[in-house]
């Protein structure tokens, strides 16, 4: 009797652990709901599985999600993440011509360490506003490669809404495209961001030559803005100062504020702001060979107001600071000092190569050359 009990519970015990096996092998294999979204584009599905070098991706990780805010006729939605120990990537690429929206390219990668890209063609998206809703939906490479993707119950939507508030009469609207900016304070490394001035209807100002853009950044000690002029999204010059190259000097939050103001009335006619999100870096601090990067202008200093100005009546206490805390705001303000030194090098090179093209220009009219 003793010993068919114990062969019984070992059975069971036997049993129970293959049944624990199958279901996780069973959990491991059938792909999970994905829901992918940005302030730009939106993907929904009950499943999705990518097969790529003999293996299968699920998209069901820790995902990171970004867009590209590209403007108002391209932007695209792209997914990073890990599975099997392999770098997965999967980026979808959208247009819009008039009230339709599409697809116009999706890349993955191949499943292979290091990862390289697989294409898979576009396809016909919706109207503006309106989901592409499929039971199921599958796509193959474009060049033969071996690879697939099937989406089970998709819905998948290019240049989401956006909630614009509504502006005043005879203001406009500021459009922000990142927020929040997140960084770190490495050498050489920095984070462009561009603002759109809109039309009450949305539509692009593109005749901004009555307006100024005063950029500040609430705390410096965090991060600095170094602006610049361009005409991006149908802007006509004289360019508008729509772009800011934020550098990252210690870790931190701080806020960013842009302000359009009217040449003529010297009213305000849009502002709103970011939040700037500073990490600090690993990296080994070094003085790199300065990057050419477009020029920059000095950030506008913010004054203070009547009601701001410091009270000298308030007593300040001192608390002693020790040497590793006096080691450690050395070497944040020779990180400071170090990358405005990169920026002054670059704009001088900047500024030789406009003084020998004029130069030239000055030679070539009065016939020395």
């Amino acid at each position: 009797m003793y010993t068919l009990r114990s062969q019984l519970v070992r059975f069971a015990g036997t049993s129970l652990g293959i049944l624990a096996v199958l279901l996780v092998t069973t959990t491991s294999v059938y792909a999970a709901p994905v829901s992918w979204k940005t302030n730009y584009a939106s993907l929904e599905a009950d499943e999705l599985v990518i097969k790529a070098n003999g293996k299968e991706f699920y998209g069901t990780n820790a995902v990171s999600v970004s867009s590209d805010p590209g403007d108002d006729n391209y932007t695209t939605l792209e997914t990073i993440w890990n599975d099997q120990d392999v770098a997965m990537r999967m980026f979808i690429y959208f247009s819009k011509t008039g009230d339709t929206w599409n697809v116009t390219e999706v890349r993955t990668y191949d499943g292979k360490t290091p990862g390289d890209w697989i294409y898979y063609n576009g396809f016909t998206g919706g109207k503006v506003n309106e989901y592409l809703d499929l039971d199921s939906f599958t796509l193959f490479p474009r060049d033969g490669q071996p690879g697939e993707i099937t989406f089970t119950h998709l819905k998948l939507l290019g240049f989401v809404p956006k909630n614009f508030p509504t502006p005043s009469p005879g203001s406009y609207i500021l459009d922000i495209l990142y927020d929040p900016v997140e960084l770190s304070n490495a050498p050489n490394t920095g984070f462009g961001t561009n603002v759109i001035l809109r039309n009450p209807d949305q539509s692009v100002v593109t005749n901004q030559t009555n307006f100024t853009y005063q950029w500040v950044v609430a705390d410096p000690k965090i991060a600095d803005l170094f602006i610049g002029a361009y005409c991006f999204y149908g802007t006509t010059p004289p360019c508008p100062f729509l772009h800011a190259d934020i550098t990252g000097y210690t870790s931190g939050i701080t806020q960013a504020t842009v302000t359009v103001t009217d040449k003529t009335t010297q009213q305000v006619v849009a502002q709103s702001g970011f939040t700037i999100k500073v990490t600090e870096s690993t990296q080994t601090t070094s003085i790199a060979t300065p990057t050419p990067r477009p020029i920059f202008y000095p950030t506008p200093t913010a004054t203070l107001s009547a009601e701001t100005k410091i009270n000298p009546e308030v007593s300040v206490s001192v608390t002693p600071v020790s040497p590793a805390s006096e080691l450690v705001q050395a070497q944040t303000e020779i990180k400071q000092l170090q990358a405005k030194v990169n920026q002054q090098e670059t704009l001088i090179v900047r500024l030789e190569k406009m003084v020998t093209q004029i130069v030239k220009m000055l030679r070539s009219a009065l016939g020395l050359e």
